[in-house]
Formats: C-alpha cells, sequence, structure tokens
C-alpha cells in the first residue's frame, strides 16, 4: 500500500496518527532518561564523554572548550576534546556473558542456516543470543522481534522448497528497551498491541539527496500501521501506510521483567562516569605540571626592554623561550612555576583507584542473587554457590526468551523447523572475583573478596 500523505486527512484521523506517533508506557517514561545513559554508558567512546563528562565550577571556557591563541592563531585543545573514557560497563556485560555462554547451548533439531544466520543481518543464534543478553544486563529488558521478508504476506501459498530457494522465512531482531515505547499486555499475558521506533535511511536513488526518517510502527494483530515524521519537523506526522496483514499474534517477545524502578546498572554508570570525570581532571593536572605558569618579578621584564630596546610583547616571547639570560636583582623575588604539587597529584590517582575498588564491589552486587533473608550487604564475602545461582538465572532468562521466540515463529511461518533450545546451567565460576577484578582494574588486588553486589541485573 502506497503512503498517505497526513494533511489530507481529516482532522479526527490526523489526531489518531499524532497519539500513536507520541504516546509512551508510563514505565517507559520513567526509564526513558536513565536507559539512554545507561546504553551510552555501554557503547563509550565520545557520544558518552560529550553527555556524561563533567564541567566543573570555575572552570574556564577556555580550559573546557578549548579555543584559538592571540596573536599566533594556535588551537588550545580543551579538557572535554582530551577526554576519554575506559569502556567498564562494555567489559563488564562482556566478562558475564563469556561465563554464560562458557558452554554453548544444546539446540537439537535447529536448521542450519537459521542457526548461521539468525538475523537478517547475518547474525548467528549465538551472537544474537550474547546481544540480547548484554541488553538484559543494560537496562534489565529487551524484546525479540519476527521479521519475515516482504513476499513473505503470500507465503502460505509457497512451498517449503520454494521458501527455501527464495529465503523466505522467519528472522529474529533484537530490540532494545528504547526501541519500544508503549504497548499492551493483557491480565493474561498477552501482548495486544505494540509500538516500535526507529529511523530509516532512504538512499535507493543515487541522483536525489538522502533522507534519514523517523519512523513508528504500530503492531496488531490484524496489521501494520507505519507512521512516518516530517524530516523538517520530528514532531509532526507526515505520512501514514497501513499493511493488513492478518498474523493472529504480535510478533515480538518480551525478554525479562519491565519495571520502573530504578536498575543496579544504574550505578555501575554513576561510578564509571565518576572515573572518567576523575581521569579527566587528572590528566589535564598533569598536563599542567608539564606545562607549568612562569612567574618572574616585574624589573626582569623591564630590564630586558631596556637592554634590546624592544616592547613588551617581544620581551615576553625572549623570557619565555629561555634565549636571553634572566636579571634578577638583589632585592627581586627568585623566579618560578606556579604549578600542583606532586603529592597532591598522587592523591587523585588514590581515589581514582579507590573508585575502581568501588565499582568491583558493585560489580559483585549486580550478581549477587537476591533472597528473601535478611542478610547484611556489608559484612557477608562472595559465595560461589550463590554466584551459580545467578549465573544459572540468566541462563534461564535466555532459554525462556529463545523457547518463546522459537514457537512464535512456527506459528508465523509452519515450515519452520522448530527446536528446543537448552542452556548449559552449571557453572564452574572459582575464578570469577579475579576475573572481573582484572577486567576492572587491569591488575590483581589479591585477597578482596567481592561482597554483597548489585541485586537484580542477572537473575531479574
Amino acid at each position: 500500500m502506497s503512503l498517505i500523505e497526513v494533511g489530507g486527512m481529516p482532522d479526527a484521523d490526523k489526531g489518531v496518527y499524532q497519539n500513536i506517533a507520541t504516546r509512551e508506557h508510563i514505565d517507559y517514561q520513567v526509564r526513558k532518561k536513565q536507559m539512554g545513559i545507561n546504553e551510552l554508558g555501554f557503547y563509550g567512546g565520545r557520544p558518552y564523554v560529550d553527555a556524561r563528562l563533567s564541567r566543573f565550577t570555575g572552570e574556564s571556557d577556555i580550559d573546557w572548550n578549548g579555543g584559538v591563541r592571540d596573536g599566533d592563531g594556535t588551537k588550545i585543545t580543551g579538557r572535554k576534546e582530551q577526554s576519554y573514557v575506559t569502556n567498564h560497563l562494555e567489559r563488564i556485560s562482556s566478562k558475564i556473558n563469556q561465563y554464560v555462554f562458557s558452554v554453548e547451548p544444546e539446540r537439537e533439531g535447529v536448521n542450519e542456516d537459521f542457526e548461521n544466520k539468525t538475523s537478517s543481518d547475518g547474525m548467528s543464534i549465538n551472537s544474537f543470543m550474547q546481544e540480547i543478553s548484554s541488553q538484559v544486563t543494560v537496562n534489565k529488558w529487551c524484546w525479540i522481534g519476527i521479521d519475515t521478508p516482504e513476499s513473505n504476506q503470500n507465503m502460505g501459498q509457497l512451498s517449503i522448497a520454494q521458501k527455501e530457494a527464495l529465503m523466505i522465512r522467519p528472522y529474529w531482531k533484537m530490540y532494545t528497551a528504547l526501541q519500544i515505547p508503549d504497548w499492551h499486555i493483557d491480565p493474561n499475558g498477552d501482548l495486544q498491541w505494540l509500538i516500535t521506533e526507529g529511523s530509516e535511511y532512504i538512499a535507493s536513488d543515487p541522483l536525489k539527496q538522502a533522507q534519514v526518517l523517523k519512523v513508528r510502527r504500530l503492531w496488531t494483530k490484524e496489521g501494520i500501521t507505519k507512521i512516518i515524521f516530517d524530516p523538517k519537523d520530528l514532531a509532526k506526522v507526515k505520512w501514514v501506510e497501513k499493511i493488513d496483514l492478518p498474523m493472529g499474534e504480535i510478533p515480538f517477545v518480551l525478554v525479562n521483567k519491565i519495571s520502573p524502578f530504578p536498575y543496579a546498572f544504574d550505578n555501575l554508570e554513576s561510578i564509571n562516569r565518576t572515573l572518567m570525570d576523575l581521569s579527566s581532571v587528572n590528566r589535564a593536572n598533569y598536563f599542567k605540571m608539564c606545562f607549568p605558569q612562569l612567574y618572574l618579578p616585574s624589573s626582569v621584564l623591564d630590564s630586558v626592554m631596556n637592554a634590546y630596546g624592544i616592547n613588551a610583547d617581544s620581551a615576553t616571547k625572549k623570557l619565555m623561550g629561555w634565549n636571553y639570560p634572566i636579571l634578577v636583582g638583589p632585592d627581586d623575588q627568585v623566579p618560578g612555576y606556579i604549578m600542583p604539587d606532586a603529592n597532591a597529584i598522587g592523591v587523585m590517582r588514590e581515589e581514582i583507584d579507590s573508585l575502581k575498588e568501588e565499582l568491583f564491589e558493585n560489580v559483585g552486587l549486580l550478581l549477587r542473587k537476591s533472597t528473601k533473608q535478611a542478610e547484611s550487604a556489608e559484612a557477608k564475602q562472595w559465595d560461589n554457590i550463590d554466584l551459580q545461582a545467578v549465573m544459572k538465572q540468566r541462563a534461564v532468562i535466555l532459554e525462556e526468551a529463545e523457547i518463546k521466540a522459537v514457537a512464535l515463529s512456527k506459528k508465523i511461518d509452519s515450515g519452520f523447523s522448530d527446536y528446543k533450545p537448552e542452556y548449559n546451567k552449571q557453572f564452574t565460576v572459582s575464578n570469577f572475583e579475579s576475573d572481573v577484578e582484572t577486567t576492572i582494574k587491569g591488575k590483581t588486588v589479591g585477597a578482596v573478596g567481592v561482597k554483597e553486589v548489585v541485586k537484580e541485573v542477572v537473575e531479574e
């Protein structure tokens, strides 16, 4: 069906589509900002630095943003551009996945082509489920969408051999918590409708300017409504396309539980941000130690100007270059440098190491199974048996999600080769403490036990 421009529609219809284009679930609204921050922290790089690096009170614009030096036009790089982030958060997630997938899941009866190319972009089933696991670590929940080629609308009229020849079969796609802003699950736990949000890059015609369009889709059991926003006003709906495709099921599987409450990964991101802030300031202080500010008695400048018959600007350049002797009178102050004390710089390094210790402890909390029994979060040491239970729970979450995705794929395409995945639930975690410690700190600290650690992320 072709796109319909909203401008010519009755006002009532415009209102309906504008409502679909802007609505958000209450739990999504509460968590939206923090989930965006968590994802930035997980991916790291310049976007995270730009979004989370702190500018401190009294920091000048030239120190923060940089600029151009008067006179010679030299570009000065500010602290913001100099800063970097060590991607502890992604490394923590990868370490969890390393343990959960230390033994590959069993998938008896799985189609080899599907196993090797689960997603339309060629991702294998294990790689796909590891991405799912990472999203659970970062934002607690995500979704698996079951996508099929557009020609799949006539799938029921094709034989299995024709489908295989045309590669017409279900493909799985991971949707982050931020990509699905609204949904409705009835009291029986059945998904009734769902809205996805994303963008489409339109560049099929090399003679036309490429466009990036903001798009929302409303998925119901009767079909799909595609809403395209105005490229010049992203708050305004421009076109609508309705695809009547009775599916009987909403082709999405929820992974883990949705909750509006703060999540343990939020704490890790806060510590990670502080680490980035202090590392940035520490680096700036070292720069100032390497290039300290020279101070001289005022008589020195006068002496150079008189001795060489030059103005103050030329005299300053000569003095700063140390190409000429500095004449100091009996009553003059001895020249020197304004610079941070070396011991003060060392205190900053100690604080950074202390924060790494704290991040390490919180990773422990991240991986500790919550119980109904009262426990001392400060006193209890790392428990390998408990950690095994937590890793097992993450495996159960992934296994249940994959089972549901297989069943839904079978409903969408009767020719889909269904199978039952079985995840490993027996873990050797005796070295997990030292592994995580090494991952975060880059060194072994010895007998530092991981205490009660960030609850809920792995098991809920």
